[in-house]
């Protein structure tokens, strides 16, 4: 039996769409607001700036990286944000958020006409969902996969 690949080893966009139908939609998002924030901390560590001469908008990505849901809101000024950074950048960095990937897939022999049927009803099941997440994209690649003979 052949087995397809749920996951690529990047953040593909079609990684993503796979990983929307994984579990809640809140979980996804947290994962790629998680991601998109560890490469923006990452690269300033990397500057080895002082903190003094980040600007405000970087300081504002440490500071959402290691805030709390105990901490207030976030100061306007940045001298302010300065002295939040220093009492929050002790923190550790925040754990990575989780999400449930669907098990494989199993790819079936299209030349038998019973299994096109279930191939057609799996992309069926998946334009289903495509068109109530409004994923254009994704409903014209099923399209596709739907008009192609195998």
């Amino acid at each position: 039996m052949i087995w397809l690949r749920r996951k690529c080893s990047s953040l593909c966009a079609a990684c993503k769409r796979d990983r929307r139908g994984t579990g809640s939609s809140a979980a996804i998002k947290k994962k790629d607001i998680y991601d998109v924030l560890r490469v923006k901390v990452q690269a300033i560590k990397d500057k080895n700036l002082p903190p003094e001469k980040w600007t405000v908008s970087e300081l504002n990505t440490m500071l959402q990286w290691y805030k709390s849901p105990s901490n207030t809101a976030m100061p306007s000024k940045k001298a302010d944000k300065l002295a939040r950074y220093y009492q929050i950048c002790n923190r550790e960095d925040p754990p990575e958020p989780e999400f449930l990937l669907l098990p494989p897939v199993p790819l079936v022999d299209s030349s038998n006409e019973d299994n096109q049927m279930d191939v057609d009803a799996i992309l069926f099941d998946a334009k289903t969902t495509a068109s109530e997440e409004g994923d254009n994209e994704l409903l014209m690649r099923i399209d596709a996969m739907l008009t192609t003979e195998v």
